[in-house]
């Protein structure tokens, strides 16, 4: 079982030093769970649009809120180039089938 330094935690005068904090000590998965949470939450909320349109708009909208997670640094490149592609098939996919 690893033992963290929870220094930097404690220490943490705002929500940027600790959220970098947790993401440090957690290898980078706090962006990742926050951008899946946030995904998954959208797409629950278009229930009442059809499959295909309501997962275009989610990933579009999950793009945008990962673009942001990594201008701040909490997620890494390959992480938003996935959820580019995914965004990019769910519009190909949308305009393809109509």
């Amino acid at each position: 079982m690893p033992y963290y330094n929870l220094t930097n935690v404690t220490n943490s005068s705002n929500v940027w030093e600790l959220t970098d904090s947790v993401n440090a000590m957690s290898g980078g998965w706090l962006g990742i769970g926050i951008l899946i949470t946030l995904t998954i939450i959208i797409f629950i909320s278009m229930k009442d649009y059809p499959m295909k349109e309501a997962f275009a708009a989610t990933m579009f909208i999950s793009t945008i809120a990962a673009l942001l997670l990594r201008v701040i640094g909490i997620i890494g490149d390959f992480v938003m180039f996935i959820y580019v592609i995914l965004t990019a098939i769910a519009i190909i996919t949308l305009l393809f089938n109509k």
